[in-house]
């Protein structure tokens, strides 16, 4: 069976995941500006961390909506809403003189961005046939995975030439140009269902993982405080509230259906898991590079940079094993890779090339891992269900980014040893911990859909 891909679509899954990459690109290039927007407009480190930390909670809180946006409105009009609110964004950021303009600018973005990459995985799930679905998630990936290889360097030159609002002038063509090609490429494949909006599932849920990421922010910087302990306290009865009215109502905001199937269920708890290791060592290597091995600033950034190109590549590369060879093969190379980052980090702690080959590893490995890992396991799910297992693995992507960055950076606060050797201990048992969860879906018999 030959199913061939029109031209039409593979453009139209392109410029839809465009969405996400400019949003990473500049997430990771406004990480090298943070100084010169700190002196800029006079503000301190805390303040221009909400640059980072409040687009990933826009784009957690937006994705819960992407399944019953699916249901009701089309593929094109959401792809030109999106990229409407995303050039606004870039434009505000751009022109801003006052901080809040920029944030407001970067929430836009992040609107833009968590929306976009769950529709480009919801695309490809709808519309590429089985046979070739490995591939095309990989190029998805692939798409995604440049951003943040591209985003620091291309940043730096920029600052160094122009200014830190240059980037966002460079990336101002490209998503209208992206915007252009939508209007003539994107297509609608299945019918709209237009269901009931969920206000107050999605409300809850809203409430729910924004205490939860509060409550172990607090946990990290302060300990069990009493503002810790009303954070968790909240996230638990939110959970258990939503669930009640997931029970009672005919069409929630998520569904949860999802998790009985175990395959799925499998798949996702070790693609958090991942996602949590994987952003302890992005967030904290430049800094130990620098810090702990005297390198500057450009070594560090140079140091990641093989790692996230090889990324990027084997996404693509992995999704063709998927499809070709064994829908396993991709996760256990990247699984086994994985395996080998953690323990060279944990048995060379002090070692500057040590540091240096396990995350490039680690990144080698998360380009042949995590879209196999989600195609396979969304696979197993009705069509009717892609949309709200596309959603949910990227809300696991974000929160899983917001906590890991969290909790590495707070245990590299003092700089202190036995802070990193703790650190190093628990992303090794986190991989075992992914290890053991992918050896059960391994025994898992998988649904070719």
């Amino acid at each position: 069976m030959n199913e061939k891909l029109s031209p039409k679509l593979l453009l139209a899954i392109l410029v839809i995941g465009i969405q996400g990459f400019v949003d990473i690109f500049l997430g990771t290039s406004l990480n090298v500006a943070f100084p010169q927007i700190v002196k800029a407009f006079n503000i301190s480190l805390s303040d221009v961390q909400w640059l980072s930390s409040g687009v990933m909670i826009v784009a957690t809180i937006s994705t819960l909506i992407a399944p019953w946006l699916t249901q009701c409105i089309t593929v094109k009009t959401q792809f030109l809403i999106i990229s409407l609110v995303s050039i606004l964004g870039i434009l505000l950021d751009a022109l801003a003189t006052e901080f809040s303009l920029v944030l407001i600018g970067r929430l836009f973005q992040g609107l833009g961005g968590g929306l976009g990459i769950t529709l480009m995985f919801t695309v490809i799930l709808q519309q590429v046939p089985l046979a070739k679905r490995g591939r095309i998630m990989g190029l998805g990936g692939l798409v995604l995975s440049f951003a943040p290889a591209l985003g620091p360097s291309i940043s730096g030159w920029v600052n160094d030439q122009w200014s830190w609002q240059g980037i966002f002038w460079f990336v101002l063509p490209l998503q209208v140009l992206a915007f252009l090609v939508g209007i003539l490429t994107i297509q609608q494949a299945s019918e709209l269902s237009r269901p009931t909006l969920d206000l107050i599932g999605w409300g809850t849920l809203t409430l729910f993982f924004l205490s939860g990421l509060f409550g172990i922010q607090s946990l990290i910087l302060y300990g069990l405080n009493l503002e810790t302990l009303i954070f968790l306290g909240l996230f638990v009865l939110l959970g258990f509230f939503y669930f009640r009215h997931y029970r009672q109502t005919d069409q929630p905001i998520v569904s949860l259906a999802v998790f009985r199937q175990k395959l799925f269920s499998l798949g996702f708890a070790s693609a958090f898991i991942a996602q949590l290791v994987l952003l302890s060592f992005l967030s904290t290597t430049p800094f130990l590079i620098q810090a702990n091995a005297g390198q500057t600033a450009t070594f560090a950034g140079l140091a990641l940079l093989p790692g996230a190109i090889a990324n990027a590549l084997l996404s693509y590369v992995g999704g063709i094993l998927y499809d070709r060879l064994d829908r396993r093969l991709p996760i256990i190379i990247g699984t086994v890779l994985f395996l080998l980052a953690t323990t060279a980090n944990l048995l060379f702690p002090s070692s500057l090339w040590a540091t240096i080959s396990s995350i490039t590893l680690f990144q080698i490995g998360a380009g042949f891992w995590f879209s196999a890992n989600m195609t396979r396991s969304i696979s197993q799910l009705d069509d009717s269900l892609h949309s709200t297992g596309s959603a949910l693995f990227n809300i696991a992507n974000n929160y899983a980014a917001a906590i890991g960055t969290a909790f590495a950076t707070g245990l590299l606060n003092s700089l202190n040893p036995a802070s990193l050797d703790l650190l190093y201990l628990i992303r090794f048992l986190l991989i075992a911990t992914v290890i053991a969860l992918v050896v059960a879906s391994m025994k898992k018999q998988a649904i070719k859909r």
